[in-house]
């Protein structure tokens, strides 16, 4: 380069500093963090390496990340180019100081939140219900949430039936009979006294075992499949019942060709038609709820489903041996079974009847009882069929867990209702004042005391109707 044009560089570049647009150090630096990013003969990019031109600030800096360098609590909102929603979740954007900050709104049985203020309206798990104008559980997330706490309370007993099912479901003799017609004839197969304990951590006792062949794109219950197999008597006592299932499912479900499912239930055999929904699991699901299960994994992989009716009532769980890895769990499905029911015995076979001692006297409502363990409903009716001399007292369990009324009374036992829709009743002289208690699995909730004189020749009648 001559010496005069150089002598001119020099000079241009000392005006365009004695302008103020650019220092003699500027001049010489760009490209780098926070520096004026280079021109465009001088170099291309224009900033290093994993920096930007912000043209507002001309100045070469790092690429926000949303969710890093905003959008989070206190940091100012992303920009439209950036991401929407400007906040992250359970935030809504202040304009008055440009950051993002906590959402009084969209909490559980909370105002859901204006569009201005943050979408979605409602937290993670939660829906908008537009009638009440209230934020609330949606039916998915509460139905997983209701059979992640059943898995993790049953996830020892659960786990030591798996030997079982998986011995039954690869039986040569048990697949034979699932393929014919007669499925009832499966039950031949099966030593159900290999089943081992029948009572449940949760109080509920096992009275019925299914054996069931499937078909279709995906397994029993799940999808678009359909099953048929035979429903056993656990105590061997009742014949064994053919039922068939299909389904309505959606969600994704266990995708395979078919199989065999083992299922364990509460309601006596000829009492498990109806509808129901249910929650997939796998064997990883059951080793987190229950750390003594994580051997399983070593084994052969598993499908497990737990099964409520419409009240949330548990109805029993299914394991179906043999799962590939691969395996779609986690959704919730939806049911119906049918089998040859008997429509004058509940759930537990006893005959289907009020609690009332005295058919056809009319129920009347004496008051709600309140409490933390739940609520109470407290009927009297007319007559119980021994005199005056006795007041009869029974308790009937709408609730999903074992109920009880316990007292001192010698030789009369506690009203004991197990399950859903069971009732109990015990005749006690009317000439005496009742101190007893609401037990909820055992533990007392609620003391109370009657004086029974009150109730000389009725009937009272306790309906557990709430567990809070």
């Amino acid at each position: 380069m001559s010496q005069a044009l150089l002598r001119r560089l020099v000079l241009l570049l000392g005006l365009w500093a004695g302008l103020g647009l650019l220092t003699p150090a500027e001049a010489a630096a760009c490209g780098a963090a926070n520096q004026r990013p280079c021109k465009l003969w001088e170099r291309i990019p224009s900033c290093d390496k994993g920096l930007a031109e912000d043209f507002i600030k001309g100045r070469c800096l790092r690429p926000a990340v949303p969710g890093r360098d905003c959008g989070r609590a206190g940091q100012r909102p992303c920009k439209l180019w950036e991401r929407v929603p400007s906040c992250n979740v359970n935030l809504k954007e202040d304009f008055a100081q440009n950051r993002c900050v906590a959402v009084a709104c969209g909490k559980k049985l909370g105002t859901p939140c204006k569009v201005w203020e943050r979408i979605p309206s409602c937290d993670s798990g939660l829906v908008e219900n537009f009638i009440k104008g209230r934020c609330v559980p949606s039916a998915d997330a509460e139905r997983h949430r209701i059979a992640g706490a059943k898995l993790k309370q049953l996830g020892p007993f659960i786990a030591a039936k798996v030997g079982f099912a998986t011995q039954v479901a690869n039986d040569p003799q048990v697949q034979s009979r699932l393929s014919g017609a007669n499925k009832a004839a499966v039950a031949g197969a099966v030593n159900t006294s290999a089943v081992g304990p029948t009572q449940m951590p949760d109080g509920y006792l096992l009275r019925t075992l299914t054996v069931g062949a499937t078909g279709g794109g995906k397994f029993l219950f799940v999808g678009t499949s359909g099953g048929a197999g035979a429903a056993i008597d656990l105590k061997g006592q009742r014949p064994a019942y053919a039922y068939a299932t299909g389904d309505y499912s959606f969600g994704l479900g266990l995708a395979a060709s078919g199989g065999v499912d083992v299922g364990f239930w509460v309601c006596q055999n000829n009492k498990i038609g109806g509808d129901s929904w249910g929650v997939e699991f796998g064997v990883d699901d059951l080793a987190a709820a229950y750390v003594g299960a994580a051997s399983l994994k070593k084994g052969p992989s598993l499908g497990i489903g737990l099964w409520f009716d419409y009240r949330n009532v548990f109805q029993g769980f299914t394991i179906t041996p043999g799962f590939g890895v691969g395996a779609d769990f986690g959704g919730v499905v939806k049911a119906a079974t049918a089998v040859e029911g008997d429509d004058s015995v509940d759930c537990d076979g006893r005959p289907l009847r009020t609690a009332a001692a005295a058919p056809g006297a009319a129920r009347i409502f004496v008051q709600d009882i309140r409490f933390p363990g739940g609520v109470v409903r407290h009927y009297k009716r007319a007559g119980n069929g021994r005199g005056t001399q006795v007041a009869r007292v029974c308790l009937t369990n709408r609730t999903a867990t074992p109920k009880q009324i316990t007292h001192r009374v010698p030789a009369i036992n506690p009203l004991s209702t197990p399950t859903s829709g069971s009732s109990s009743c015990a005749n006690f002289p009317s000439n005496m004042r009742l101190n007893f208690a609401f037990a909820d699995r055992g533990a007392a909730k609620k003391t109370d005391v009657m004086t029974l004189s009150a109730y000389a020749g009725q009937t009272v009648e306790f309906e557990w109707i709430s567990d809070r």
